[in-house]
């Protein structure tokens, strides 16, 4: 756990003169994340030996050995250079927006870096803090401040650095804070969940007029709040999402205690396992009737509720309960909990009831519900819903009647059209505020051009993700689909640039509309594309000019080549399609999918041949910074390019394969970067390819081969010499081939050949 001075600590035991009499040697090696033995070692014989130039791991093996064998030694491996108290501050209280370096603010913030005690989680704690301090009166007012000798009694134990920077933050946030301590210790926190939450409760403050461009949606206020805590360390750990947005953040232990110590004025109860509502108000100073926000183990819900039921005393406890939360709750929790606030009219006391993990004023959440079929048909009454969860309802049937009155409505993961006044797409047209992801399925039920271009898509700007979802394509008659009204359809449902995210699904036009064909100038910030089920494509689009593009999966096509091309010429006139690129001397050569990191071609039947790019482009301008490439269920495809993928790093090929069978592949020879190879559930795979035999000697660290039935054997000591640079080697399913579970199984195997 970091920022709780360990390093600090190692530092005075290394140096302690007791620690450095008992020792003969002592070694303070840095290491990384990226655990290299060999490096380490050369680093411990490098703070051995002053002049250490050795490389050879055995050689170094043996000099430690002559300098440590019989030795008594201490050694320190630690995670990375630490910058000392003052460093943190400066960084940030001085970054670019805060405070003005002077020499006075420099003098001013040693000493108050001094009183951080060695511990990093104070010192950035007390830089962000200092960043919105401009004046020198503010600094020596933190410098001076009577928190810094508070008894340990006296704070709580609260580390002063945060009570100082928590009693810095204006009221609002001081709110935000203490809500916090309702997630449990350690739990990683979701960030918009949080900020719905805070808005819930009214912590969060308009800005700006009540019309017109100068107001800011609650949700971008709520991102500020989230971002300025974080900027003063009451979040770490963060974690993002594939768009390279925060998704997620935990609080540091001392946070948490802080977030318990101050949320007792905000009449805050959290209940674990094993407690109940009596002890823990036991030990907090509010009454028991000022509870206003609550989480609940699910263990104990039961009984809270059962006690609600008949206990005016409890009754009363809670009668001024905005938020209750439960955690790890499981089914039957919860249609107990719902059986008893549907059955019990004591629970509708609870009128100040605000925030309710399965339904919000603002925020309704019903994720994964998966039997839901419809939802309440009155929905259209809730005008101040802002957030409607309904993530992984897949049975949802239409959206009820006239959703378009919800123009407050932010988050809708899954719109599904509906058939009949009310329930098109068209209910889409003024739900200016969406964001996030959003997926419109049921598209089969759009019945002209015009209800696809009254949904307004293309001015929906904080969509970050769209998915175009038409039904299936089973027991559908392809006489009947008329290709221009498919086309024209998908055309006019054109998204707004700023979409980072596209896929479509079960598309029955033969070809895409010019959003798409073109897509790298209507589209230019797509980061990942999804193509499925589209059989009626006649080819790809051209997708290798997209800058930003990382994720590209092509599923269930019928076309039967491929052709990735990187010419664009000087009149711009782009090719559409798979056919030449265009010639001649006003031709230059562009780098085809600059950012592209994982590529899938899965269920492509027909697909013989992956054509080569145009001549002009060199080996390193395709694909060149792509590391994994999945091909699955491509039973033809024979013919691959040969100068691909400098940088492909992991190789799955799955299920029917005639690159395995049929001795293709002959890209797979080329590839010097490939450290890990998979091949699963290849039926008909009864030797391995020629070119996995030849090549990737030295790069290759991991094999798997699993579920290969007719896979005959191969000699061990020809794996052996082949795959000297294995480190992790799986062999199961193969029941004509030993399993090897791991490498010592390998060896074992080969000691017994031997025999």
């Amino acid at each position: 756990m970091g920022g709780l001075g360990k390093t600090t600590l190692a530092q005075l035991v290394f140096n302690d003169k007791s620690v450095e009499a008992h020792f003969d040697k002592r070694m303070w090696v840095y290491v990384t994340e990226n655990f290299n033995i060999h490096k380490i070692l050369k680093e411990i014989l490098k703070s051995l030996v002053e002049r250490n130039t050795l490389t050879n791991l055995d050689v170094i093996l043996r000099c430690l050995q002559e300098n440590l064998g019989g030795k008594k030694f201490l050694l320190v491996l630690d995670e990375g250079k630490i910058a000392g108290p003052y460093s943190k501050i400066k960084n940030r209280a001085f970054a670019e927006g805060g405070a003005l370096e002077t020499p006075k603010l420099v003098e001013i913030g040693r000493e108050i870096a001094d009183k951080c005690k060695g511990l990093p989680l104070a010192a950035k704690a007390l830089g962000g803090l200092m960043y919105s301090k401009k004046e020198e009166e503010e600094w020596v007012s933190v410098q001076n401040s009577e928190i810094w000798d508070l008894s340990e009694s006296e704070s709580s134990g609260i580390l002063p650095a945060l009570m100082l920077s928590y009693d810095h933050l204006p009221s609002h946030l001081k709110q935000c804070v203490a809500y916090c301590s309702l997630y449990p210790k350690g739990f990683m926190i979701d960030k918009i969940a949080l900020i719905q939450q805070w808005m819930a409760q009214g912590f969060i403050q308009h800005q700006g007029s009540t019309l017109g461009e100068g107001r800011k949606e609650m949700e971008d206020i709520g991102n500020d709040y989230f971002n300025h805590l974080l900027w003063n360390s009451f979040f770490q750990d963060v974690e993002m999402d594939r768009f390279g947005d925060i998704k997620a953040v935990k609080m540091h232990d001392l946070v948490y205690d802080l977030t318990h110590h101050v949320s007792k004025a905000e009449c805050i109860t959290s209940i674990e396992k094993g407690q109940d509502l009596d002890r823990v108000q036991g030990r907090t100073p509010i009454t028991c009737d000022d509870v206003r926000h609550m989480s609940v183990h699910h263990r104990k819900l039961t009984k809270i509720l059962s006690e609600a039921s008949s206990s005016s005393t409890y009754d009363h406890r809670l009668y001024k309960l905005r938020t209750c939360i439960v955690w790890r709750y499981y089914d039957e929790d919860v249609e107990e909990f719902l059986q008893n606030f549907s059955v019990d009219k004591k629970l509708f006391k609870f009128k100040y009831l605000r925030f309710l993990a399965l339904g919000q004023l603002w925020t309704l959440r019903l994720k994964y519900c998966r039997r839901l079929k419809e939802l309440p048909k009155e929905m259209r009454k809730l005008i101040n819903l802002r957030h409607l969860d309904i993530w992984g309802c897949i049975n949802l049937q239409q959206m009820p009647i006239e959703m378009g009155r919800l123009r407050c409505l932010q988050t809708l993961p899954i719109f599904a059209v509906g058939q009949g006044v009310g329930h098109g797409i068209t209910e889409l047209q003024h739900l200016i505020n969406l964001r996030g992801w959003l997926s419109i399925t049921k598209l089969e039920n759009v019945s002209s051009v015009r209800e696809a271009k009254e949904a307004n898509i293309k001015d929906k700007q904080n969509i970050q993700r769209l998915d175009l979802v038409w039904g299936s394509w089973c027991n559908l008659d392809t006489n009947t689909i008329d290709d221009d009204i498919e086309h024209d359809i998908l055309e006019a449902l054109q998204p707004h640039p700023n979409l980072k995210g596209l896929q479509i699904t079960d598309f029955k036009g033969s070809r895409f509309p010019l959003w798409i064909i073109e897509i790298d100038s209507f589209l230019p910030n797509l980061v990942e594309i999804y193509l499925m089920a589209c059989w009626r494509l006649e080819n790809v689009p051209m997708l290798g000019h997209l800058p930003l593009l990382k994720d590209l999966w092509l599923q269930e096509m019928a076309f039967n080549y491929i052709q990735f091309h990187g010419v664009v010429n000087n009149c711009n006139n782009r090719n559409a399609g798979h056919g030449d690129a265009g010639s001649g001397n006003r031709a230059r050569t562009v780098t085809l999918f600059p950012s592209l990191k994982h590529l899938w071609l899965i269920d492509i039947p027909n697909l013989v041949e992956w054509k080569e790019a145009s001549s002009s482009c060199s080996s390193n301008s395709i694909f060149p910074c792509l590391e994994e490439f999945t091909i699955e269920n491509c039973p033809k495809l024979t013919v691959t390019p040969n100068r691909l993928f400098p940088s492909l790093e992991a190789l799955v090929i799955e299920s029917k394969n005639a690159l395995l069978i049929k001795g293709g592949g002959s890209f797979v020879a080329n590839l010097r970067s490939l450290v890990g190879l998979q091949i699963i559930n290849c039926e008909e795979l009864t030797v391995l390819p020629e070119w996995l035999l030849q090549n990737n000697k030295n790069s290759l660290r991991q094999l798997q081969i699993t579920d290969c039935p007719r896979l005959e054997p191969i000699p061990m000591e020809r794996l052996q010499v082949l795959f000297t640079s294995l480190q992790w080697l799986n062999i199961t399913g193969c029941p004509l081939m030993p399993d090897v579970s791991c490498l010592d199984d390998f060896q074992k195997l080969l000691g017994q050949e031997r025999k």
